[in-house]
This record gives C-alpha cells, sequence and structure tokens, in this order.
C-alpha cells in the first residue's frame, strides 16, 4: 500500500498489476483511468495500488545511464545527465539508503520505488522526470 502523501499526479503505480499513471489523487483513492465509453473517472483504494520497484530497466528509462561496477565508485553507479544538472544515483545499498548526488552534493535517502524517484526528481527541478515506454 501507498499511502496519499506519497503520491503526485503523474506518479506511475502498480492498480491490479498493470502500469497505470496517478490521475487524480481522493481522500479514499486515485483515479487511475476513465471508462472509454462514459468517461467516468475508475477509482480504486490505497489497499488495491502498489509501487514499482526500481531497478535496472527503469532507471535507463528514465535515462540514467549505468556506469561499470568499481569505475566512479564515489559518485554513484548511475548517472543522470540533464541540461542544468548531474543526478548520480547509487544503488548498492547500506544502512543509510541509497546515495544521490546532485551537482556533486551528496545526499542519503531511501529510493526504493520508480514513484520515489519521479517526486525526488520534480523537488529537485521543479519538471517531470521523463520515462520512456517499455520495449516490446
Amino acid at each position: 500500500m501507498i499511502k496519499a502523501s506519497d503520491l503526485r499526479v503523474c506518479n506511475l503505480i502498480l492498480v491490479h498489476g498493470e502500469i497505470s499513471p496517478v490521475l487524480e489523487i481522493h481522500g479514499l483513492g486515485i483515479v487511475y483511468q476513465y471508462d472509454v465509453k462514459t468517461e467516468e473517472p475508475q477509482l480504486v483504494s490505497f489497499e488495491e495500488i502498489e509501487p514499482i520497484r526500481l531497478n535496472e530497466d527503469w532507471l535507463e528509462r528514465a535515462g540514467f545511464k549505468g556506469l561499470p561496477i568499481g569505475k566512479y565508485e564515489d559518485d554513484g553507479n548511475w548517472h543522470f545527465q540533464g541540461p542544468s544538472c548531474v543526478i548520480a544515483y547509487d544503488d548498492r545499498w547500506d544502512s543509510r539508503g541509497n546515495e544521490l548526488s546532485y551537482n556533486g552534493v551528496r545526499i542519503w535517502r531511501s529510493i526504493k520505488y520508480v514513484h520515489e524517484l519521479q517526486n525526488f526528481f520534480f523537488a529537485l527541478l521543479a519538471e517531470e522526470l521523463t520515462i520512456k515506454p517499455a520495449s516490446l
């Protein structure tokens, strides 16, 4: 279960095993789609949604580039190069969580899920993280 306070509109989540964006957030749950015929919102409770586990595929789809193990060890093993920033993400866990750095400033934060990475990116840059669709 994901708490309402952990979500923003546009976050990607799992609804009944399918990847869906959050379209609206309400007190009892989220709207993840609209009925094609009636245009009625399809609401599910917070108990019915699950987070998407962050992995290499999701990092690549979000624009991060993997670095060879052991190279740039102090800066993380995944890098995102944006127009005004470099975000490094280290998915090698320790007791503090993942290490992220933003333009060289280290931040320790536990980011395990796609929506958490989306929220972190938005908090830093005030823009949505573009995530490419899965390859067929």
